[in-house]
């Protein structure tokens, strides 16, 4: 917090993300006001008019982690274990030279994703579209989850 009472909160992953609010009291009341467009939020509390120290942390993800990242033009995702993927149903012959079906898909968390899912598996049903090739064969042309 500054000492004018503004305060910003940032995601050091996302600049552009940083909310800005000011803390105030006024007699018992204490407020931290996100004023608009990006919020419009106010939290009351006590005050006590007495001056906090703060201890800033700092954290950073370790190298190890890092090479665990994968990064996508508009999101990051963490690897955390194996996807096994079902059997296909619903298979249909969309075109002469394109396809579709669904699939059964779980995760099998290593150890960080058994950290990161708080022990849950996650699982679901996703489709896959297939296109044919000249030589008469055929290929998976696009997967969702």
């Amino acid at each position: 917090m500054f000492p004018d009472g503004k305060i910003d909160l940032v995601d050091p992953n996302a600049s552009w993300n940083t909310l800005h609010g000011v803390y105030k009291e006024e007699g018992s009341a204490a407020y931290l006001d996100f004023p608009e467009p990006r919020g419009g939020w106010r939290y009351a509390g006590s005050a006590t008019g007495q001056t906090v120290s703060v201890r800033w942390y700092e954290y950073a993800v370790s190298p190890q982690l890092e090479k665990r990242i994968s990064r996508t033009q508009y999101d990051s995702y963490i690897e955390e274990g194996e996807i096994e993927i079902g059997d296909l149903s619903n298979l249909k012959l969309v075109t002469e030279t394109t396809a579709s079906a669904s699939f059964a898909w779980t995760v099998t968390p290593d150890q960080l994703g058994g950290v990161l899912l708080e022990g849950k598996k996650p699982s679901g049903v996703g489709r896959a579209q297939f296109s044919k090739k000249p030589d008469g064969s055929w290929f998976a042309d696009g997967v969702s989850f």
